[in-house]
């Protein structure tokens, strides 16, 4: 079961961040460096990792881009990481593979001076990620005459489970999104679902939508929910999410008014506040409406609403 959630996570990720705008978002959001500013996002291209070798290509799920800073090519370094702890020699791993496209670019003799690279590790794990970010760390100097001597490197990390999620549901930005679902139960998921689509209604492109919806429906099927999806690839993702939403509402609407509640009083209690939706619930549970219908529509996690009916 490990190993399908892994794979899942790996092909998903590197789909969404293989678009330029998901990059984007990723930097604008989380990459806390006065760079950022000058790169120039519109210029985005990402390369092909013919180069890695075969033991590489097995195991790394990442991607490289190149952008222009400040009018010269500069490259990103992109490493997905979905193990559920930390790797602790993560810097010796990264800094190889930015040796093969270092020794790649010489090959082909693109430059008279190696470009920068920028080496960021996004972090999906379960526990909190722990692991040497500079490679010196790692390495054992018996004599400080040998420290100048010693390699110099250091990876950007971004771990999803450090941020809180209060902090993630005010930024209108997709990548932000994306881990607040990560990190959502069943009770908040409808909630952020409603999240995703206010940013998909700003310029998002189709193809991105797309690619999220499929994310978003194979990351439900493994909380036991689905979406219903028609022709998914001539669709665009918002009004399909919509469409669940209103779903989840009129079950319980449906539900409710067959145990004699008003539909108005449930659709004012699920817009209304916290006290309110309990109000409801209790309601709802006393008339015997499924548990699982009222999380559905009113954003109160399952156990939450069990707890009620204990």
């Amino acid at each position: 079961m490990a190993a399908v959630k892994k794979q899942f996570h790996d092909r998903g990720y590197k789909t969404l961040f293989s678009h330029p705008r998901m990059v984007e978002d990723l930097f604008r959001a989380f990459v806390r460096e006065p760079f950022v500013a000058d790169l120039d996002f519109s210029t985005l291209k990402k390369l092909a990792t013919s180069f890695v070798t075969e033991e590489f290509r097995k195991r790394e799920s990442d991607i490289i881009w190149q952008v222009d800073f400040k009018g010269k090519p500069a490259y990103i370094y992109l490493l997905i990481e979905f193990q559920s702890s930390d790797d602790r020699f993560m810097a010796v791993r990264m800094l190889s593979y930015i040796t093969l496209l270092y020794l790649d670019l010489i090959k082909k003799k693109k430059f008279e001076k190696l470009p920068a690279v920028f080496p960021l590790l996004l972090y999906n794990g379960e526990e909190r990620w722990q692991a040497a970010q500079e490679i010196t760390e790692l390495i054992d100097s018996p004599h400080k005459a040998l420290i100048p001597y010693l390699p110099r490197f250091k990876y950007y990390k971004i771990a999803e489970n450090e941020f809180p999620k209060a902090e993630l549901r005010k930024l209108n930005n997709l990548a932000a999104q994306l881990f607040h679902i990560e990190m959502s139960d069943l009770g908040e998921l409808d909630r952020a679902i409603g999240r995703i689509i206010d940013v998909l209604k700003r310029n998002i492109p189709k193809e991105l939508q797309r690619d999220f919806g499929l994310w978003l429906r194979a990351k439900l099927r493994t909380k036991d929910r689905d979406l219903v999806i028609t022709e998914l690839n001539k669709m665009e993702v918002r009004p399909m999410l919509e469409k669940t939403m209103e779903r989840f509402e009129q079950e319980c609407i449906k539900k409710g008014e067959a145990a004699g509640i008003e539909k108005g009083l449930v659709t004012g209690r699920l817009e209304g506040k916290l006290e309110g939706k309990l109000e409801l619930a209790k309601k709802l549970l006393a008339a015997g409406v499924d548990p699982k219908i009222i999380a559905k529509a009113s954003g109160l996690s399952v156990a939450k609403i069990k707890k009620l009916a204990n």
